[in-house]
């Protein structure tokens, strides 16, 4: 992608944890390696992803999510990021008003 950054890395939640309401200014990629996530986005529906499962979440405020771990195991990603050059991996939000 030209004019894009690309990074890599490893996030765990532990039980009962979350991310944080946030959003990435450019698309993520993740492999969840271990535990469920509880995936709610700005409509509050709460997918899961279980090991073995990809998840890809867009870029842009209008897709502010967050990550929850509901399970009694640490839930573990693997995840490529590709923010514009010079943006951070993700920015907090605010929760959405259906949260």
């Amino acid at each position: 992608m030209p004019g894009a950054g690309v990074a890599g890395g490893y996030t765990a939640v532990g039980p009962g944890g979350s991310t944080g309401w946030h959003y990435h200014e450019g698309p993520v990629y993740g492999f969840v390696a271990a535990g469920t996530l509880t995936h709610p986005g700005p409509d509050c529906a709460a997918p899961e992803f279980r090991p073995g499962e990809f998840i890809y979440e867009e870029a842009g405020a209008r897709n502010t999510h967050i990550g929850r771990n509901l399970g009694a195991e640490p839930v573990v990603l693997s995840v490529i990021y590709a923010p514009p050059a010079g943006a951070p991996l993700f920015r907090d939000a605010a929760a959405p008003g259906c949260a």
